[in-house]
């Protein structure tokens, strides 16, 4: 058993009562001091290249001096006081720790007196996430969940792990139609699960939920956060910012005339909802860069000029150009023994009126295809030049006459040789049911299963595809790559 385990076992030790200290007076030697605290967070801390191997059970402290977090409320004796680790900081602008071993005491208080409180947070606004980015600091984000997407199964370095990503946003977004993304990794997966399906609103009430000790990183120029080990999820909890956001979300679905829309859908909004010919219109204007819209489109044609995949750089995903021995990335300057195949999709879409091409790169394509790339292709790593011509497998014709809901960022807009394209960064689940011309009723749904595909009845097509022997061709170079994976 470890020390930290053994110390929280001795919890019912009863200590004898005395004057207890405030944390900001402790100093960095071993306490005989007291102090009356709430347990605001508790987590343990494994070895991730050893599972089983627990290091310590570690925990945020709260004293009644300042306004601070959750739980129950002990007092505490004999403890070490040291200065806060450097990096990984839970709480920022906090100078001290508290080191707890096999002879610490803990008396649980029978009478709250409400002086502690019972959550503390340091939220980061949307706005200001980026400035935690390359900072030791983690940051507690709350916003109404808006999006969540299915489960991945990933590799890591420590083997497979489940993924699921959510997209949430605050009261600051509402008019800019901006949304984070919160990844969540490992069993965090099945403690949201968990904690969604018990508290989360049947009716069309917003779901606010909050995520503490989160890690900012950032991926192709944008920002997101990552859960970690000592992550926190809360759904509907009783503080003022949570039932304000809800409030405020509320009143603004039905601003927005979207109250009627599923409320994982509920972000949505009508004038985020374009056909093909007025996102046209938009990218060729100019205006409006960093919009991001909603189109729904149906697959027309895949067009595989191009290709379907490409070989990329494990680190940078940009594209690899073959040597005599094995693949060298520009990018990141260096010699690339194992590669990785993306998808990389160029679907010719249409409505009722326009057409136009939207570019599909892995997990975006794996969703509209419902098959990974690994499944249709082996060994392509290996394969090189010319002798890259394979037929398009057939899962790949499917696809074509399906109807899904695509979003894109105008951000992506590409014009070259009077073709026009879009990077499309996310499918959402259609039920489109077109009451009249030009118009949408629903656009997707609220649940986080893949997208339904409508597969027509099509005549098998054979096509022959031909992938590049270097980096560049008169269709497609890097640049034409970096370009779409920017986004």
């Amino acid at each position: 058993m470890s020390p930290a385990e053994n110390s929280l076992n001795k919890m019912k030790t009863v200590i004898v009562d005395g004057v207890h200290t405030f944390l900001d007076n402790l100093s960095g030697v071993t306490s005989k001091s007291t102090v009356k605290v709430r347990i605001t967070r508790l987590w343990d801390t494994w070895n991730v290249s050893k599972r089983k191997g627990m290091i310590s059970t570690d925990m945020v402290l709260m004293d009644e001096k300042d306004v601070l977090q959750e739980g129950n409320v002990y007092e505490i004796d004999t403890f070490t006081v040291s200065k806060n680790k450097k990096t990984y900081i839970i709480v920022e602008n906090n100078t001290s720790m508290l080191q707890f071993s096999a002879s610490t005491k803990f008396t649980p208080q029978e009478y709250d007196d409400g002086k502690i409180p019972r959550y503390v947070f340091e939220f980061v606004p949307f706005e200001e996430l980026h400035k935690r980015f390359g900072n030791d600091a983690h940051a507690d984000v709350i916003g109404v969940i808006v999006d969540i997407a299915p489960v991945e199964e990933r590799k890591t370095v420590y083997g497979k792990t489940d993924i699921m990503s959510l997209c949430i946003r605050n009261e600051r977004c509402f008019d800019s139609g901006d949304i984070f993304k919160v990844t969540l990794w490992d069993d965090y997966v099945s403690k949201f699960d968990k904690k969604f399906k018990k508290y989360k609103h049947t009716t069309l009430e917003p779901n606010v939920a909050i995520f503490t000790s989160i890690l900012v990183k950032q991926y192709q120029d944008e920002f997101l956060v990552n859960s970690l080990r000592s992550t926190t999820i809360y759904i509907h909890i009783d503080i003022p910012e949570a039932i304000e956001l809800a409030q405020s979300s509320k009143a603004a679905n039905v601003m927005d005339g979207s109250v009627d829309l599923p409320p994982i859908a509920a972000h949505l909004r009508v004038n985020k909802v374009k056909t093909i010919g007025e996102i046209l219109d938009i990218a060729a204007s100019g205006s409006d860069k960093n919009a991001v819209y909603h189109c729904v489109a149906t697959v027309d044609d895949i067009l595989v000029k191009n290709g379907w995949y490409y070989v990329s750089c494990p680190d940078c995903r940009r594209i690899v150009s073959p040597t005599e021995t094995n693949f060298t990335c520009h990018n990141c300057k260096k010699d690339i023994a194992y590669p990785k195949t993306r998808f990389r999709l160029e679907l010719q879409v249409k409505d009722r009126h326009d057409t136009t091409i939207f570019v599909l790169f892995d997990e975006v394509a794996e969703q509209v295809v419902q098959v990974k790339l690994g499944d249709l292709t082996s060994g392509l790593e290996n394969v090189r030049g010319n002798d890259r011509d394979s037929d398009m497998p057939g899962q790949l014709l499917k696809i074509i006459g399906s109807t899904h809901v695509f979003q894109v960022r105008m951000s992506s807009y590409f014009e070259s040789r009077g073709k026009q394209s879009f990077t499309a960064n996310k499918i959402l689940k259609p039920i489109v049911k077109e009451e009249k011309e030009g118009t949408v009723d629903t656009v997707c749904s609220s649940s986080s299963e893949p997208p339904a595909v409508n597969t027509p009845i099509l005549a098998r097509k054979r096509r022959r595809l031909r992938l590049p022997s270097s980096p560049k061709s008169d269709d497609m170079d890097q640049e034409d790559i970096v370009e779409d994976l920017d986004d």
